[in-house]
Parts: C-alpha cells; structure tokens; sequence
C-alpha cells in the first residue's frame, strides 16, 4: 500500500530525465536511483511494513545484491554505454565547437588590433609627413629675402673699393702728385676745372644768360650743374653708374669728382714747394702745415667718398628681382629707371639701393603682409631674416656714427688750433 505514492512521486523526475536528452542522462540517473532501488528490492508486504516501521529490514543479503546490481549497472551502462559512448562524445564535439568559435573569434580580435596598430601608425606618419611639409617648405616672403640679397656682399665690398678710390683721387689732387690737375698749384688746378666746368657743367640760361657765349653747348639735364648739385649729383639717385676700379670715366664719375673738388680743398696752394725750399727750416715747417690740414680735408673727404661708393652700381645678381619688387609697387619701367638714376635696365643695383629695397621699399608691398598668413615656421624664418638685415643696417649705423666721430674730433682739434694761436698771440703781442 505504501509503494504506489512513494512511485507516484518520483514520476515528475522521470518525465524531466526523459525529455533533458543525454547531456543530463547521469544525473536523472542518479535522481532515478530510490526508484530504482524500491524495483529491485522486492519484498513481501510484511517486509515492506516492516521496514517502514521499526527500519529492521530482511537480512543483509538484499542490500548487497542491491549494491552489487546497482555498481553493475552504473559500470555497464551508466559509465561504458552512456558516458563514453554518448556523453563524452558530445562533450568533445562541444569542446571542438567551442574551440573553432574561440580561435575563430580571436583572430578576429588580433586583425582588429593589428588593423588599429597600423592605422595608428599611418596616422603618425601623415602627421609627421604633413609637419614636414609644413615646417620645411619656404614660402615666396623668404625667397624674397634670399633672392634681393643675393650680391650684397659683393656689392659691399665693391662700395669699399670705390670709396678708397674716391680718397685716393682726392689726396692726390692736394699732394700734387704728377699728372693730376692739381699738380702745379692753385693757377693750373683752377684753369683745368674752369675747362672742365665749361665743357660739361655749364648751363646757359645761368646768370641770367650771362653765359650764353662762354658754354659750349651742354644740353641743359645732363650735366648741367652737377658739379655743384650735391642733390642731383648723390643724395637723390639710388645707383650711380660708377666703378672707379675699371678703365674710363662715366659722366656720373666725373661729377662726383668735380663735385668733391668744390667741397673739399677748392683752392689750393699758389704753387708747390721746389726742392730747395723744402731743405729749408721754413720749407719743412709749412709742408708739415699743409699736410696736418690734407689730413684734416681728407677726413671731411672721406665721408662724401663712402657715401658714393655706396651708391656705386654693383653686381647683377639682384638686378631682376629688384626691378621686379619696385614694379610690384606701382612703378611702370620709367619710374623704375628714374628709381634707379638710370636711363638704361642694364644698371646693377648699388649696396644703397639694395639695403634700401630690404629694410624700407619691401614693407611698403602689401603683399608682404599677406605673406604673413604663413605657416609659422615660415614666420620665423622670415623673422630671422628682418634680424639679420637689422644687423646689417646697425653695422651701418655704426661706420657712419664711426666718422661723424672722426669729423667732430677734426673740429675739436680746429678750435683748439684757433684758441692755441690766440694764445701765442697775446703772449708776443701780435708780433
């Protein structure tokens, strides 16, 4: 009577066992083991109550064949039949699965690292690349610079060996020395520059006609004039045609010339000392005067010299770019020619004109403005060139506050000489 519920109530757990499939086969078995047991141990009702009652089963004989029953069906079946011949194969065939979708799913994962590395990589490339091309290409604005500054070394020392030539032309005309028009005194140097004045600097309509019949016909805008029209002759032209180190003489030469033998030491000594005057003592006293004063002239000389070596035509090398950069500005090909005192393109452009072009005409482009919208290593280059012209023109600054010096100590030197002599004076009493 007790047997039918305690079945009844295991028939759940078999019904699940049933419909779970063979992955779950051992442990509905091991559920299903009471019932099992209850099949295989049947006994008279009496044992059964018995058993139920006071728990005083049969003799031991039942539970070992129970046992040795059960340990035979789970080695047979449970073990041999259902776990190797069914679990553990689709144990493996689930691993197997498993283990492609694992393998599978990581090389998806390591070609997306690989695919993020190398697109990391590239993108570090682009970046240095594009830095490159950002860093290390030059803009127009610092060819520029490059490019108008090309000869200003080579123009500089050609404005050196002009301005020597200059002092030299100079000194000799007051030494005397032979061949020159200053040679034989004051008589011939002034008979040769009226020559010259007439010839080539003399202007009709001057003196109100006056000198109608005395010029020789010099076409007025040529010459006229230059040997005394320090406005014309130099401070206005930007370039001479002028190189004093080659053979002949141009006309802009000749004026500069001219023009320093009316500033400088325009009348000379009535006439030299002969060789006999310069034994004497007197003789030797008055060539030391007149050398002390040569010097004090050359000093005041060398001033107009260098300004006109600076302005003394160069080499060609920026003679292109510079035309170009003032046609930039508005100018047409006549206004350039003006710029540059020539009436010809063939003139190569002088260290003034140049340092002028560099440090003043170039920022009067607005071009050059809009170059600023650069890159900024372009700005800086371009920085660093404005810096270097700047040192340039300082060097310049310096030279020319070098001679005023010069000039200022002559004029020291002269007002002594004047305070000097009033002194003696007053200590003879004039005589």
């Amino acid at each position: 009577m007790m047997r039918l519920p305690s079945l009844l109530s295991y028939l759940p757990s078999l019904l699940r066992c049933v419909a779970g499939g063979k992955l779950i086969v051992m442990l509905c078995i091991l559920t299903l083991i009471p019932i099992l047991s209850m099949f295989m141990a049947v006994k008279p009702a009496h044992a059964f109550l018995c058993c139920y009652c006071c728990n005083c089963c049969g003799p031991p004989q039942t539970n070992q064949i129970v046992v040795e029953d059960f340990q035979e069906y789970r080695d047979e079946w449970i073990v041999d039949t259902e776990y190797f011949q069914s679990v553990e194969i689709e144990w493996k065939k689930w691993a197997d699965r498993w283990k492609a979708q694992f393998v599978t799913r990581a090389v998806a994962i390591g070609g997306f690292y690989d695919a993020q590395a190398h697109s990391a990589s590239k993108l570090a490339l682009q970046k240095l690349s594009a830095d490159a091309m950002n860093d290390y290409m030059p803009s127009e604005a610092v060819c520029q610079f490059g490019t108008l500054s090309r000869s200003l070394a080579a123009s500089d020392s050609k404005a050196r060996s002009n301005q020597l030539a200059m002092s030299e032309v100079a000194l000799a005309r007051q030494l005397g020395m032979a061949g020159n028009m200053g040679s034989a005194g004051r008589g011939l140097d002034r008979n040769l520059r009226t020559t010259q004045f007439i010839q080539s600097f003399c202007v009709p309509t001057d003196d109100y006609d006056a000198l109608q019949s005395t010029c020789a016909g010099v076409a007025i805008g040529s010459m006229a004039d230059r040997d005394i029209d320090y406005t014309r002759a130099l401070a206005q032209p930007e370039t001479l045609n002028m190189d004093l180190t080659d053979s002949g003489l141009t006309n802009p030469e000749e004026s500069l010339i001219a023009l320093g033998n009316n500033l400088y030491g325009s009348s000379l000594l009535v006439q030299r000392l002969s060789d006999g005057q310069m034994k004497t003592e007197s003789g030797k006293l008055a060539y030391s005067m007149i050398r002390s004063v040569n010097a004090k002239r050359a000093v005041a000389h060398n001033s107009f010299a260098a300004l006109s070596g600076m302005k003394a035509k160069g080499p060609k090398a920026s003679r292109t770019y510079m035309r170009q950069t003032l046609t930039n500005l508005g100018m047409n090909t006549k206004e350039v020619d003006d710029f540059m005192a020539s009436k010809t393109s063939e003139i190569n452009p002088s260290y003034y004109a140049q340092m002028d072009i560099l440090t003043k005409r170039i920022y009067q482009d607005p071009s050059f403005y809009v170059h600023l919208y650069d890159k900024p290593a372009n700005i800086k280059r371009q920085t660093a060139a404005m810096e270097g012209l700047g040192m340039m023109q300082d060097r310049d600054i310096y030279h020319s506050m070098s001679r005023s010096e010069m000039l200022l100590a002559v004029l020291v030197e002269l007002e002594a000489v004047k305070l000097q002599s009033a002194g003696q004076n007053a200590q003879t009493g004039g005589k």
